[in-house]
């Protein structure tokens, strides 16, 4: 602008009345800042004189504190008269700051911290919530310079502090009552506004290096509510670096102590961010199940469905063979123990019976202290449909007792335990007699045989087996499979009551529970393998099965019979014909099948049966169709793995049984493929090819 233009326009931009016709559109406000910039002093006399027509309409209050941000000076004389006007006005004015900077874009971030500092230490340490609601949500939709914000709050952090102090000294002086407290304290917004500058600015390394100040501020605030804002600042901003936080078990103790007051029922969150930020290192995980802030929520917190979740899988992340016993030493207390058990407090089981399942050394402890007697007798007093009545709480404490049997018989055992069908079980451990026990289970066994005799005595076997009709988690199935094994009698009762069953026992149970009742009737049929009924058993439940998981669990059983395995000949044959999966031509599923086909080709040469190859060819059919599917895509690794099975066993019903297959089309790229496919067998996919058609 030319000296003679500024000299016309002088009189005018020193008029109230012109200034403020012209900065009323936001429109042309960017404009109109630009060309009044060569009259700072002229705008600056008109502010001063000026100020209470100015401070009338916030409106005009905000466009002329912005039009300041590109002088030395003015903005902070218009903003010390704004600082005491009530909750509208400010509103207002920032609402119109908001319009007026937008058309700037990030060109004012770091002025308008500098000139709104005063204006937001004072909102954000305000006792009114409104206040302190209108200046986070202007910071949170501008854009601001984030660097020069968190040093302004940083440096006030000992100010927001006392705020605190003069509020709960109102408080103990009864000037407040303690129910408005939390709406009257500035750490929520103080601490919210300060994660936005950390995270949007990236200084988490700068919240580090400064934890010895924020670690004296959590213990000055004095009172649980103000610190989880500050927890919450610190979860929301350097969760994974908690450890480096801490440093050293000093401070951590520290953060321990400080919330030491915490309340089990609080808000989720809060225990959710307490429990998050305690690092996962084993020092620190031992030092937190050793303070008595653990003891206090092991004590209080599982009445509250939801934080004794969150509770529940912070105790099982954070255990470990090194800190188990400091876990059990509190959790396990008589009290807490007999508290939880009696109110069927969920988490509580579950956590009880996970952790004997990850330790099975604490199903000793758990004896040794009466709770195994004590939770079986809980269960054995529910009579008839007492079961049904709350059928997850009751499958709780089955749960209990089925993983306590299992881990205690796998201490008590001095040889190495076998794994079958899930549960880890001796074979050669159930048809002893009792005076075998002492050589299987050493100075145990009086224990073992105190455990047998309860489950005799106490548990009502047949109200057990009707109530997994109910029970989805599919516990007491696996508490009857787990005591099955303990005992002949409670074997040979068990077996009886499956072997009557009309329809499949598996379709009995919930779907949810199907994998647990496949475990048991694979292992009530094995023990007791020799019997006639296994068969009839194995084929009524197969015959409704299919899941190929659960199909191979009962083919494991069916593969080890001896006596009259034909009868399996037909459901293996429908179970093939509608199966889609390659697993079913290989492990437990195949054996059986070759059991099946032997028998076949025995019986028939002994009962001069003129076909005894329609079932084995239609396996073998089956395998054809979907090797052709399978060679007719790209070549993959699975899909080569899955042509390698496919051929083995079509080359073994060739070589056993002399069954030749449809004839395939390969190109001699597919056939090429099969030259570096090796199977099982130990020759190539090319040498099984040849082998198979070579008559065909």
């Amino acid at each position: 602008m030319t000296n003679e233009l500024k000299e016309c326009f002088c009189p005018h931009v020193s008029d109230y009345q012109f200034l403020s016709s012209f900065i009323q559109s936001r429109k042309h406000f960017k404009a109109f800042s630009s060309f009044i910039l060569p009259f700072s002093n002229s705008i600056y006399k008109v502010c001063q004189s000026s100020t209470y027509q100015i401070l009338m309409n916030p409106n005009d209050a905000a466009s002329f504190f912005v039009i300041h941000f590109n002088f030395v000076k003015g903005s902070q004389f218009i903003l010390a008269n704004i600082i005491g006007k009530d909750v509208k006005y400010i509103s207002q004015f920032l609402h119109e700051v908001h319009k007026r900077i937008k058309p700037f874009g990030d060109a004012y971030s770091e002025v308008l911290i500098q000139n709104m500092k005063d204006l937001i230490l004072s909102l954000l340490s305000s006792s009114s919530k409104k206040n302190r609601n209108l200046i986070t949500d202007f910071l949170e939709t501008n854009p601001i310079g984030y660097a020069k914000l968190y040093s302004i709050l940083f440096n006030e952090i000992n100010c927001i502090v006392s705020v605190v102090d003069n509020i709960l000294n109102d408080v103990r002086q009864a000037i407040v009552d303690m129910e408005h407290f939390p709406h009257l304290i500035p750490t929520k917004e103080y601490f919210s506004i300060l994660a936005l500058c950390v995270n949007k600015g990236n200084f988490k390394k700068s919240v580090l290096l400064k934890a010895n100040i924020y670690l004296d501020v959590l213990k000055k605030l004095y009172n649980v509510i103000p610190r989880t804002h500050l927890l919450n600042f610190l979860c929301t901003t350097i969760l994974e670096f908690s450890e480096e936080f801490f440093g050293n078990m000093h401070n951590f103790v520290t953060y321990l102590d400080s919330f030491r007051a915490l309340d089990p029922n609080c808000e989720p969150e809060v225990i959710q961010n307490f429990l998050d930020f305690v690092p996962y290192s084993h020092q620190f995980s031992a030092k937190f199940f050793s303070h008595a802030i653990f003891t206090n929520l092991a004590k209080n917190i599982f009445s509250n469905h939801i934080n004794s979740e969150i509770f529940k899988e912070f105790i099982l992340r954070h255990s470990n063979p090194d800190n188990w016993q400091l876990v059990i030493k509190i959790i396990w207390e008589k009290n807490i123990f007999e508290q939880n058990l009696n109110e069927k407090h969920s988490a509580y089981l579950q956590l009880t019976s996970e952790i004997i399942k990850r330790f099975p050394q604490s199903a000793t402890i758990f004896l040794s202290r009466g709770m195994f007697f004590e939770t079986l007798k809980d269960l054995s007093n529910k009579k008839g449909s007492n079961y049904f009545k709350n059928i997850t709480s009751s499958a709780d404490v089955a749960e209990i007792l089925a993983v306590f049997t299992d881990s205690f018989f796998i201490e008590s055992n001095s040889q190495k335990n076998s794994s079958y069908f899930g549960h880890r079980f001796r074979r050669n451990t159930y048809s002893h007699a009792n005076n075998k026990k002492n050589e299987i289970l050493g100075d145990d066994s009086r224990k073992f045989g105190s455990i047998v005799d309860n489950y005799n005595k106490y548990l009502n076997l047949l109200n057990i087996f009707a109530v997994v009709s109910y029970d989805k988690s599919g516990s007491f199935c696996r508490l009857l499979q787990s005591i099955c094994v303990m005992s002949n009698d409670i074997k040979l009762q068990l077996f009886q009551l499956l072997a009557t069953e009309e329809k499949s026992f598996i379709k009995r149970v919930p779907k949810n529970a199907s994998k647990s009742a496949v475990s048991l009737v694979s292992c009530l049929c094995f023990l007791n393998i020799n019997d006639p009924k296994v068969n009839d058993i194995l084929v009524r439940e197969m015959n409704d099965i299919e899941s190929i998981e659960h199909f191979e669990s009962l083919a494991k059983v069916a593969a080890v019979v001896r006596q009259n395995i034909t009868k399996f000949t037909k459901v293996c044959t429908d179970f093939i014909s509608q199966t889609q999966e390659v697993r079913a031509f290989q492990g437990p599923i195949r054996r059986l099948l070759f059991n099946v086909a032997d028998n076949l080709c025995d019986t028939s040469f002994k009962c001069n049966i003129n076909e005894p190859k329609r079932d084995i060819e239609i396996w073998d059919e089956k395998a054809t169709n979907m090797l052709e599917e399978i060679i007719s895509l790209k070549s993959t690794s699975k899909q080569n793995n899955d042509v390698a099975v496919l051929l083995s066993f079509m080359f073994e019903c060739r070589r056993k049984h002399g069954v030749t297959p449809r004839k395939l089309s390969l190109n001699e790229q597919t056939l090429q493929c099969l030259e570096e496919i090796r199977l099982d067998i130990d020759i190539s996919g090319t040498d099984a090819y040849d082998y198979i058609y070579a008559k065909a």
